[in-house]
C-alpha cells in the first residue's frame, strides 16, 4: 500500500483497517494529477458545481480511493471551514461503510472515524490558511 502514497500528489491519511485510500487536497492542480495518476480518464470537476467541498469516491485497484477537495476555504472563518470538512467527514464515513457491508455500526466507532477523518483534513487545511 505504500506505493500509491508514495507517489502521490495529494496527502492521504489512515481511516483505520478498511481497504480505502483517502486524501484530501486544496489543490485543483494537484487534484487532476492525481487522477491523471490513478488512471481515472474522464473529467472531474474539482468541486462539484455550486459547492464549496466535495468527497470524490473511485474504484482503484479493488480498492476504494476518496478525495475530499475544498475550495473558497482562504475566504472562510475557521468554524465554518471546520463544520464543512466536517460534513465531508460524514459522507466519507458513509461511504466506507457501504463500501464493507457495514449496515449498522456502533455509535462510538462511527464517532471516532468521524473525528480522525474530519481532524486530519482539519489539520492539512489550516496548515496551508
Amino acid at each position: 500500500m505504500s506505493n500509491l502514497k508514495d507517489k502521490a500528489h495529494i496527502r492521504y491519511f489512515e481511516v483505520g483497517p478498511y481497504p480505502v485510500w483517502f486524501g484530501f487536497t486544496t489543490s485543483e492542480i494537484d487534484f487532476q494529477k492525481e487522477l491523471k495518476r490513478l488512471g481515472i480518464d474522464e473529467h472531474v470537476d474539482f468541486v462539484s458545481c455550486g459547492k464549496d467541498a466535495t468527497a470524490h469516491f473511485f474504484e482503484h485497484k479493488d480498492q476504494l480511493n476518496i478525495i475530499v477537495t475544498i475550495t473558497g476555504h482562504k475566504k472562510r472563518k475557521k468554524s465554518e471551514i471546520i463544520g464543512l470538512l466536517v460534513h465531508e467527514a460524514i459522507h466519507v464515513w458513509q461511504e466506507i461503510c457501504d463500501y464493507i457491508n457495514e449496515r449498522n455500526p456502533g455509535n462510538e466507532i462511527s464517532a471516532y472515524s468521524i473525528q480522525n477523518i474530519s481532524q486530519s483534513m482539519i489539520d492539512e487545511v489550516m496548515k496551508g490558511k
